[in-house]
This record gives structure tokens, sequence and C-alpha cells, in this order.
């Protein structure tokens, strides 16, 4: 499926009456190139993505990708308004059953069982969600700020290498797959961003 067909990253937005909030740790992902890559990260590997997990949906931009590709997805969003908005927004794949929309946090809903996680975290407990995650023994996808993402992923023997690196490399093969630039969000965070990988051990 070609980009044009998907929902429009800043459209959804205007639909949602949201503009993000980075007081509330809320940059929206709306570059369709790294949008439209972020499932392939899961199909390309191999993943299993019979019940993909997606954590702060948001407006549903990757949620949108998520559907095309895989066979189900959860996605745990903890503003009400959001996780109201996702549902009506893609009721048909409510109906069906393809899509369940949680409203919570993600540190404190039960987590569904799933078989693969494709998400864009928010960076504020970013570190905390991938350690609630990594213990589950399943393939993830997961955007983090670009120095925590080079700090997880590092190799023995590199500046970068330390706590996070071992804690991380305990649970899974970790690699750094892409680096975003600050415009591919809005609003703008202060650093990149990066996509981390990870295959459990």
């Amino acid at each position: 499926m070609s980009g044009e067909e998907f929902r429009d990253p800043d459209a959804l937005c205007a639909r949602a009456g949201v503009a993000g909030d980075p007081d509330a740790d809320q940059h929206f992902l709306v570059d369709d190139r790294v949008l439209d890559r972020l499932p392939a990260y899961a199909t390309g590997a191999g993943f299993d993505t019979a019940h993909v997990l997606e954590i702060g949906g948001g407006t549903g931009a990757l949620t949108d990708r998520l559907l095309a590709v895989v066979d189900r997805v959860t996605v745990i969003e903890r503003d009400p308004t959001l996780a109201a908005f996702l549902r009506e927004e893609f009721a048909e794949a409510c109906e069906s059953e393809r899509l369940d929309v949680i409203e919570g946090d993600a540190l404190e809903v039960a987590l569904p069982e799933f078989t693969t996680s494709v998400s864009n975290l928010p960076y504020g407990v970013s570190s905390e969600i991938a350690f609630r995650l990594l213990p589950r023994g399943r393939p993830l996808v997961l955007t983090f700020q670009l120095e925590f993402a080079e700090r997880m992923a590092a190799e023995p023997g590199t500046p970068e290498y330390g706590r996070l690196s071992v804690t991380a490399g305990h649970y899974a093969d970790v690699e750094v797959v892409e680096t975003i630039p600050k415009e591919a969000f809005d609003p703008q965070p202060a650093v990149e961003s990066a996509v981390v990988r990870t295959r459990p051990r």
C-alpha cells in the first residue's frame, strides 16, 4: 500500500482537534516516510505480527499503517480525548475486532498478550515502558531519544556502553535502525530521535 492511501497525519491532528503539547510529553510523528517505515521494521524482520501492541497511539497515524499490514492491533492511549478519537476514527476496525483501544497509562494497565510491539513512545516514560516490555520476550520496534537509543544498543568497549546497555542486552539483541530528525514531529522535540529494534534472546 502506498503512502498516499493512508490517512494524512496533519489531517488526523486537525480532526482530533489537537496540536500536541511538549509540556505533556506529546509530540506527534507526522513524517509520512518515517511512519511508512516503522511497520516494515517488524514485518521485514519476520516478526510475528498476529497481534501488535502500540503504546501511545496519539491520533492514529501509525495505527493506520499497522492495520494495513498486521492482523490485529491493540493501542494503549492515556489521553481520554485521543482514545475516544481513535475509536471513532477507526470504528470499522474496532467493530471487526482488528483494533482494540485501551484508555490508560501503559505503566499501570494490564498489558494484553501481544506478539510484537511497534510504538512511538512518549519520551518521558520511554525507559520505564521499554523495561516493562523487554521481559515479555517479544520483538519490539520503538522510538526513543537518540542518546538513549545509542546507549541502549551500545556494544562493550564503546563510550556509550553502560548499565542501560547491559540490562537491555540481557533481554534482547538491540539495534538502532534509523535516526529521526526533530522535524519529523509536531511539535518538534528538543532532540533527535531514533528507532530501536530488539530481538529477544
